[in-house]
């Protein structure tokens, strides 16, 4: 017993031993178990409480399509909103995400922070799939760098406990190159088929998240010189762009068939989105466009720390043996998506998590050169510059997400509570609320219940009676109590309730429509 405790201590003292290699291996693959983990934690923060900003809209609408899976049924191709009335059925995305979130419910109960963790948990995929990747181009030490920083970019600290579909798609995606790289080095079939099937599920859930994956992997196809084998799998390569096609077509037939309903304000059939995905080409020429998105890659994707190091790693090589062109031809695919899908990048932040995966590469990259120039390599325990690096990257990103995000609505989250208290459980709702669109889904989510979104002043006789033939059984109209509009004779009797809400000045009407009194001229 005691001549092995010797023989351990002899081979931990010794450098240059093989002993002390694999315990130098195993303390690094601890650390970084255990820093990857506690990124991971931080998220239970955040993990309770009701919806919150930024964007909050498409958060509430994800909700509301897995609680419908919850309570009626989960059907794939027909997923629902709660803003188009008792129709409710709009196709956009492939609703996978929404579909394990409803059978999560059934495991555990329809509460938020279980569809939280679902969303985290497509997170933790996408950063393994990653960390895949990175360790098979580039090695071991660059991957555990690049999935920390990942963990811990601003955007990811939010959106991977939002609820969000994004990460679903991301997690997908690179599921898809890793396999498909896999399936092509070794020519099998096996990693091919998993590649084109993730890549499947990637294309419907958000396809601007994938297609830029091919460059590439074409430049891996010719590095490789596997043009054989790559012709061979020609046919489940091509099978995601098909997929999605089909999938498109479906969008297309069911959302025509949605009502008529444009005597709304700014109603929309969704049948064309090429308004919102390209926008316009004087867009991608406005100065002040570009500095916006600009400004969220390198403060929510990269953090101001992490742009320096940014930088670093596309100008520098971390190993001369193993150049990144690579991962330049990603950047490159993705600012060809930028550039494509510029106006919901401009728009929305949450357009730019694809661009998490290659800033936090270089990131780890611009570390790891600058460590290893000439001048810094004569200093000793360099690995304590890298550690301090890490920790300036991550103390920004937490500086920055927690500056930037988890902010509450309180106006709507009281309100939808009311609503929810004092009208029937299938009561269609108009909600009348300032700043909205008919596309908004952040009041009658939160009141758990289905209806029209209406901006105040559009509110008419014509309106409601209109939208009464439709199916609805209430008015709810929100607003500053010297603003608030007031209807006449037309809603004296169908007032039902009126409250004034926590927020200062803030009051909220309900009214039942079957009271309202004739329009005038009937």
């Amino acid at each position: 017993m005691l001549a092995s405790i010797r023989y351990k201590n002899h081979m931990i003292l010794h450098p240059g031993k093989k002993g002390n290699r694999n315990f130098r291996e195993l303390a690094g693959r601890y650390w970084f178990v255990c820093a990857a983990t506690l990124a991971a934690l931080y998220r239970v923060l955040h993990l309770t409480g009701p919806i919150d900003e930024p964007h909050a809209w498409r958060q509430c609408d994800t909700a509301y399509m897995a609680l419908d899976f919850y309570q009626r049924g989960i059907d794939l191709l027909h997923p629902a909103v709660c803003w188009m009335g008792g129709h409710k059925t709009l196709v956009l995305e492939f609703p996978l995400h929404e579909a394990c979130v409803a059978l999560a419910y059934h495991l555990f109960g329809p509460r938020l922070p279980v569809a939280r963790l679902i969303t985290l948990a497509f997170f933790l995929g996408a950063a393994a799939f990653l960390y895949l990747i990175v360790k098979y181009l580039q090695g071991i030490a660059l991957a555990r760098m690049t999935t920390l920083i990942f963990l811990m970019a601003p955007l990811s600290l939010f959106y991977s406990r939002a609820m969000h579909i994004d990460f679903s798609a991301v997690f997908f995606s690179h599921a898809m190159l890793y396999c498909l790289m896999r399936g092509i080095d070794e020519e099998k079939v096996g990693w091919t088929v998993a590649g084109s099937a993730a890549g499947i599920l990637a294309f419907l859930i958000k396809a601007p998240y994938a297609f830029f994956l091919f460059l590439p992997l074409a430049w891996h196809v010719i590095v490789q010189s596997k043009y054989r084998f790559t012709l061979k799998m020609a046919p489940a390569l091509v099978l995601p762009l098909i997929c999605f096609a089909l999938w498109r077509h479906h969008a297309h037939e069911v959302n025509s068939r949605a009502p008529d309903w444009f005597f709304i304000r700014d109603y929309k059939k969704f049948i064309d989105m090429g308004w919102w995905y390209f926008g316009t080409l004087g867009q991608r020429f406005d100065a002040h466009q570009w500095a916006v998105i600009i400004e969220r890659l390198f403060r929510e994707c990269c953090t101001v720390v992490g742009s320096v190091f940014f930088v670093a790693g596309l100008f520098l090589r971390p190993r001369p043996e193993r150049p990144t062109t690579f991962f330049k031809l990603w950047l490159a695919g993705l600012i060809i998506y930028l550039l494509i899908f510029f106006n919901p990048n401009y728009g929305h932040n949450y357009y730019q998590i694809p661009f998490l995966s290659i800033t936090s590469f270089f990131i780890a990259a611009g570390i790891q050169s600058v460590v290893n120039l000439r001048a810094v390599a004569r200093v000793p325990k360099r690995q304590w510059l890298v550690l301090g690096a890490l920790v300036l990257v991550f103390a920004n990103a937490i500086w920055t997400s927690e500056r930037r995000y988890y902010w509450i609505d309180p106006i709507r989250t009281e309100a939808g509570r009311i609503i929810a208290q004092r009208t029937d459980p299938d009561a269609l709702i108009i909600a009348a609320v300032p700043q909205t669109s008919p596309q908004d889904p952040t009041l009658l989510y939160r009141a758990r219940r289905a209806g029209w979104s209406v901006r105040p002043e559009i509110v008419t006789p014509e309106l409601i009676d209109k939208l009464v033939d439709a199916g609805a059984s209430n008015l709810v109209v929100i607003g500053n109590s010297s603003t608030l509009p007031a209807f006449g004779p037309f809603l004296d009797d169908a007032l039902q309730d009126e409250y004034d809400l926590e927020e200062k000045d803030w009051r909220i009407r309900i009214y039942r429509l079957a009271n309202r009194s004739p329009a005038v001229g009937e």
